[in-house]
């Protein structure tokens, strides 16, 4: 694959894999895939170790393999990291993770909406908000909730191409904007 860059490997990779496995797995099956690309780029080293020549191969499937259990992936996907080992890709497994998990969102209409608010919210208003979220975008949505206090009051609703906010931080910052104009 001489020419190309990292992530156009990777993305060949989740592809090729998405080609032969994408319906026979369950979107939430898809969101543990995820959990665990977080965890492999939180955790850089893990996927170095993997690639240093001086560690058995048996040693580096038996911790593929717990990697495996632990975030209770699918069968399909470690035969990917086994071929990703063999050909000495192995490091570029988080970023084939997540194109897997990009790429199987954008071919089922699925948007990650992420709702901060500047207090915690009911369990019943983050739904009222996927709710509205969904017949505004016609998406599915997978909503990821978190508390942010510098808000002072309000909410932000953000997606890869949709940012709305209303807060205090919000007009604060465009007081701010008109005074220094």
């Amino acid at each position: 694959m001489i020419g190309l860059s990292q992530s156009d490997v990777a993305k060949k990779y989740a592809h090729a894999y998405l080609n032969v496995f994408a319906d026979q797995h369950s979107f939430e099956e898809f969101c543990s895939m995820w959990r665990a690309a977080q965890f492999l780029s939180e955790h850089h080293s893990l996927l170095f170790y993997l690639s240093l020549p001086m560690i058995q191969e048996v040693d580096k499937k038996r911790f593929i393999d717990l990697f495996f259990e632990k975030f209770h992936l699918f069968d399909s996907l470690k035969q990917l990291f086994y071929l990703l080992l063999k050909n000495k890709h192995i490091f570029l497994a988080g970023d084939t993770l997540r194109d897997i998990y990009s790429l199987y969102k954008i071919k089922h209409n699925i948007s990650d909406l992420h709702v901060t608010a500047s207090s915690d919210l009911s369990e019943e208003k983050i739904e009222e908000i996927k709710n509205f979220f969904t017949k505004l975008s016609g998406q599915q949505v997978v909503v990821r909730y978190s508390v942010n206090q510098a808000l002072i009051a309000g909410i932000r609703l953000q997606t890869e191409s949709f940012l709305w906010e209303y807060s205090i931080a919000q007009q604060l910052r465009k007081i701010k904007q008109e005074l220094i104009a």
